[in-house]
């Protein structure tokens, strides 16, 4: 009867709330290749996405001073919000190899990047000056965030460095406590 309230603590035997845990010699887990998957098409969806914004240009001329105004106004912030996309875009394209490889650097800047790109993202579609493709992308990078922050993943990128392999260390090393 105490398995019918949830509660934080899981039973031992319960399968749907168990953790599976990434061991030494395991591959790299699948939630890791998913979201650098991820990262990589939105990252240079974001850049393809930026460069379209450069070209945007109006096919009439303005009314009146105020309408000229307000159509400088929507020209000159998509083009801002072009160059913040290729400024997060192209970082987020750059580490993403680091994730596979199990860096937990590059899994915490790529999450500060992703946060920023998002914020931008939103607020373009928010505000009316980018198309509802930037919400979709938005929605994306938080999925790839979430995957790479799984709970059974912690293990991977605690032991997992960028530049050597953790299995080659030494039995006492401090990475493996």
């Amino acid at each position: 009867m105490p398995t019918m309230f949830p509660s934080l603590v899981p039973p031992e035997g319960d399968r749907n709330r168990s953790v599976e845990e990434w061991k030494a010699g395991d591959p790299t887990p699948r939630q890791v290749v998913i979201a650098f998957v991820l990262f990589i098409i939105v990252g240079c969806a974001m850049v393809l996405s930026a460069v379209g914004m450069f070209q945007l240009n109006w096919n009439r001329t303005a009314a009146s001073p105020q309408e000229q105004e307000r159509m400088d106004f929507v020209v000159r912030n998509v083009r801002l919000l072009g160059v913040l996309l290729i400024l997060l875009g192209v970082p987020i394209v750059g580490l993403a190899p680091g994730l596979r490889k199990g860096s937990n650097v590059c899994r915490r800047i790529i999450l500060g990047l992703s946060v920023l790109a998002m914020f931008f993202m939103l607020g373009g579609w928010v505000l009316k000056i980018a198309a509802t493709g930037q919400a979709v992308l938005a929605l994306l990078l938080a999925v790839a965030c979430l995957l790479m922050y799984r709970p059974g993943l912690q293990t991977f990128f605690v032991r997992h460095s960028l530049w050597r392999d953790p299995l080659d260390d030494p039995p006492g090393n401090q990475r493996d406590r």
